[in-house]
């Protein structure tokens, strides 16, 4: 049965009976008030559970509110609290906060929560793990003597002074440091398991600490002057029934899982706003007890079995009897149900398992008809179970009886058991308890006043309170667990990368790209929103973010460079906006295509009427990453090869298309062989191989043109000598081998040399006068194989450098030597002709009057220079080094004027400049109308 509450303050002695009619009077007076306080006082527990559910939720909550009522907390619970101060500093970057518990001095505030998660501290209030460097607590237990925190006065000393003691509140000061991703909704919600009252008395040994006895706990609220009724408890309180219900509930039970609890404990807290009738009757609730005053002192009873001490009969009624066999069908109930607050579930309110009783619904029918309780200040299944096996076995005892009592009901209070023997009804000695006790004015026989007591009486029994460990439903913990911390967010594991072939993308213009395949395995969390993927360079500090991953554990990154290393980085994002942790893969190197194209089907080498080089091909099934991004590579190689690495490169990058025409080889023989290459820069595996000779080139501008026979051979021999203006063997024959006679001479000239192999010839190093691009062209005639090499140099050199390598276009280049080696048993080198072909840039001027121009590429002012004697630059800027200069015209001159190239070397404005004089008839130097060209290779 629910608690019930009723109390008398009364104390009859023997006097007349005038007197006795007159305290009467005064007794129902008193007792009309005492009976609507008791009648506020009897609540029964809570059959509603969603004010419970409500008001555990509200109690773990953080508020922030300028007048909240204090927090009141016995036992150890989860709590809440209210943000009385709020303050950021550093640039609003760091949050203080201070957040009170309760009203009153704790005896221990442990674990601390942000958003139902625990917050390791270290021994100084910092947090450890992944809130380290974010998080920050200190704990304050709201002693009488408590000092202002250091931490704060030192964090807002405007704000907070060494004045804010905050005495007799138990708080936490919390500094938060601002995190999207720990704090991704603001300033989570704090709660902390605190150990509650430590101010409560017990009579057994008269200490006084904290205790989470249910009997003790309720007489602390009854005598607490701040937040309870602040009850005398010398002069107030029956110690005797204290003991005793103190006793009960330490009394240890056994578990069916193993191991004792105390029969009943209370953990739990309330605000300090809420009703006293509702307070007392949720902690009662507790032990399933009762809180009565049958006299001037207040009783705690406890739910157990109390022996009754009084027996009534007939002769003890005043009246009849009335008997109420059964309670109406909206108070019957064969089975309970109901919650109560679980550490296993953060501390809310979960279901215990449902006591039931087959029996009882045989007796109802069959049908099962349940009573909801709540058990707000109970932490233990075990014990809801037996607080609800009670209320169960309370309930079946059904019949009701009206006794109208003489003043020998006297001892009897609500709460207390009365045995009842009445012939009539069978009963003998049959236990009943006190529901309600109250004096009654009534006529006696001889029609005189008289004083009764009407008793309300429900049957009871002893074993109403039996229990053993096998009657227990024992609670697994697990399911709590079932539903994930939304707070909390899994990292992803076996992050893995790949790249090549089979990953590229294939582009709507044909082309090719290279990405990195990313997966993962999946977060196991119902409140998956997406993943984060990043990726960097290896050598970059920055992560750039791909687009996130709403299904799936695989994505490509794009773009990405092949060969170059990256890393890659994955996390899990959920429905809150919470990120897991970041997992990493370092250092993964693209690989772009890996597949070889195909070599081309087709190749051919022309000379066009013109001498251009033209160079065609065909492949049947040009591949995407060919087309885009790729093309085609030709090299060749004086003389004949069919190796490709030592061939040289025709051309510069990649051909996209065919035919390809060039005019950068000199007549000769030459092998040429193409290849593929896609985007990837992979190369066909095999090449296509020709060979052939091919005449002069059609030329650009001749930069330089040598004929090495015309000028007399004049470089260095090495292995033959002139003759007859032909490079011939030096023979290693000596006079004993010549013939004995004259006439045997003719016959052996032309074998001398025979033994020298091969021949070579290197011409003199040539100055082109500045660095310019040209391409060299180099023919020769002669008996044998030959083969063409050259030196160049820069202006910064001074003169060739290096090995002699294989003829081929130059860039920036000053000197220049050619080297011919000619290879035969009869080797001979009759000619060699020598082109260097670049393009040109001719500026042209016309009507330039050299007494009156003042254009920025003219000058007659400087050192030396005057009338008739100038110098003009190049105006286009194109011109590297001037090689040809003329006055093309002097106008309205006599036929007698000269004009003269100084030189081609000067310069004007920073650009290269030619001089020039101009004389008339006479020999004199003068100024005239003219048109001048220069030209030179081009820049």
């Amino acid at each position: 049965m629910p608690p019930v509450l009723y109390y008398i303050a009364v104390t009859i002695a023997t006097t007349t009976v005038e007197s006795i009619i007159a305290f009467v009077v005064k007794t129902i007076v008193t007792m009309a008030v005492n009976m609507a306080i008791s009648a506020a006082f009897s609540k029964k527990p809570k059959s509603s559970q969603g004010s419970f559910a409500n008001y555990s939720r509200d109690r773990t909550l953080t508020v922030r509110q300028p007048a909240a009522p204090r927090r009141v907390i016995y036992g150890e619970v989860k709590v809440g609290g209210v943000m009385v101060f709020l303050h950021t500093t550093s640039n609003d970057t760091k949050l203080h906060i201070i957040q009170t518990l309760a009203g009153h001095e704790c005896e221990a505030i442990g674990d601390v929560y942000l958003n139902d998660e625990v917050v390791p501290l270290d021994g100084s209030g910092n947090a450890t793990g992944k809130y380290a460097g974010y998080v920050r607590v200190f704990k304050h237990l709201g002693s009488a003597t408590q000092t202002a925190d250091t931490n704060l006065v030192a964090a807002a000393p405007d704000k907070w002074t060494a004045n804010h003691r905050l005495r007799g509140v138990a708080y936490l000061y919390v500094e938060l440091t601002g995190s999207s991703d720990l704090f991704p909704n603001g300033v989570p919600n704090i709660s902390a398991i605190v150990k509650g009252k430590n101010d409560i008395y017990d009579p057994r040994d008269a200490s006084t600490g904290w205790s989470d006895n249910a009997a003790l706990c309720v007489s602390n609220y009854l005598c607490d002057t701040k937040y309870g009724l602040g009850v005398d408890y010398t002069n107030y309180i029956n110690e005797t029934d204290l003991i005793a219900a103190a006793n009960v509930c330490d009394e240890a039970v056994t578990l069916a899982a193993g191991g004792t609890e105390p029969r009943y404990t209370l953990n739990g807290s309330f605000d300090a706003g809420q009703a006293p009738e509702d307070t007392i009757g949720e902690m009662l609730t507790a032990m399933h007890g009762n809180c009565v005053r049958p006299g001037a002192k207040w009783s705690i009873l406890a739910g157990a079995w109390r022996v009754p001490t009084i027996t009534l009969d007939e002769d003890d009624a005043r009246g009849a009897v009335k008997v109420i066999p059964r309670v109406s069908r909206r108070d019957l109930f064969n089975a309970v149900k109901g919650v109560y607050t679980s550490p296993d579930a953060q501390w809310q309110p979960v279901d215990f398992p449902a006591v039931t009783n087959a029996t009882y619904e045989t007796e109802d029918n069959g049908q099962r008809i349940w009573r909801d309780i709540s058990l707000p200040y109970t932490l233990s299944g075990a014990t809801a179970q037996r607080i609800a096996k009670i209320e169960l076995e309370k309930g079946r005892q059904q019949q009701v009886v009206h006794f109208p009592a003489k003043l020998t009901a006297l001892g009897l209070y609500a709460g207390s058991n009365v045995k009842l023997s009445l012939a009539r009804f069978g009963w003998v000695e049959k236990a009943f308890e006190v529901l309600s006790w109250k004096f009654e004015v009534y006529d006696d026989a001889q029609g005189e006043p008289a004083l009764g007591i009407d008793l309300v009486l429900r049957e009871t029994d002893s074993t109403n309170y039996d229990w053993s460990s096998g009657e227990e439903t024992a609670i697994d913990p697990a399911p709590n667990t079932n539903l994930p911390d939304p707070f909390t967010v899994d990292s992803v594991g076996s992050l893995d990368c790949d790249s090549g072939t089979a990953h590229l993308l294939a582009t709507g213009d044909g082309g090719v790209t290279s990405r990195i395949y990313v997966t993962w395995t999946a977060v196991a969390s119902g409140y998956l929103r997406e993943y984060e993927v990043e990726y960097k360079k290896a050598a970059d500090s920055v992560y750039v973010p791909s687009a996130p991953v709403r299904s799936g554990t695989s994505t490509y990154l794009a773009p990405v460079e092949d060969g170059i290393a990256y890393d890659v980085r994955v996390r899990a994002v959920n429905t809150l906006g919470v990120h897991g942790e970041w997992e990493y893969f370092y250092n993964h190197v693209v690989i772009g295509k890996t597949e070889s194209p195909n070599a081309p089907d087709t190749f051919s080498v022309a000379r066009l009427a013109d001498g251009t080089r033209r160079y065609a091909w065909t492949l049947a099934s040009v591949p995407a990453d060919v087309r885009s991004g790729g093309g085609y590579r030709i090299r060749y190689y004086v003389g004949t090869t069919s190796d490709w690495t030592l061939m040289t490169d025709l051309h510069t990058g990649l051909l996209t298309a065919s035919p390809f025409e060039s005019n950068e080889l000199a007549a000769g023989t030459y092998t040429w062989a193409i290849k593929t290459v896609d985007s990837s820069g992979n190369e066909s595996a095999a090449a296509r191989f020709i060979s052939g000779s091919i005449g002069d080139p059609r030329l650009k501008n001749v930069l330089l043109q040598r004929i090495e026979q015309d000028l007399g051979w004049p470089g260095t021999l090495t292995g033959c000598f002139i003759h007859a203006n032909t490079l011939i063997p030096l023979s290693t024959t000596t006079i004993n081998d010549l013939p004995a006679a004259i006439s045997g001479l003719a016959s052996t000239i032309n074998t001398i040399g025979t033994n020298t192999n091969p021949i070579v010839y290197e011409t003199p190093v040539i100055d082109l006068g500045t660095d310019v691009s040209f391409t060299p062209l180099a023919t020769v005639y002669g008996t044998g194989t030959p083969t063409l090499t050259m030196k160049t140099g820069t202006t910064a050199d001074g003169s060739v450098a290096g090995a002699y390598g294989a003829l081929a276009p130059v860039a920036g280049k000053r000197y220049v030597q050619i080297k011919v080696s000619m290879a035969d048993a009869a080797a001979v080198i009759q000619a060699l002709t020598l082109l260097l072909d670049a393009e040109t840039q001719t500026d042209e001027f016309e009507d330039v009057n050299t007494a009156t121009e003042t254009a920025t590429w003219f000058d007659n002012t400087s050192a030396g220079l005057g009338v008739g004697h100038f110098r003009i630059g190049s105006k286009s800027g194109q011109i590297s080094a001037i090689t040809s200069a003329s006055i093309v015209a002097l106008q309205s001159t006599g036929g007698a004027w000269t004009w003269e190239l100084v030189n081609k070397s000067s310069t004007v404005g920073g650009q290269p400049a030619a001089e020039f004089k101009i004389r008339d008839a006479s020999g004199t130097l003068a100024d005239a109308l003219v048109d001048v060209m220069i030209k030179g290779p081009k820049v």
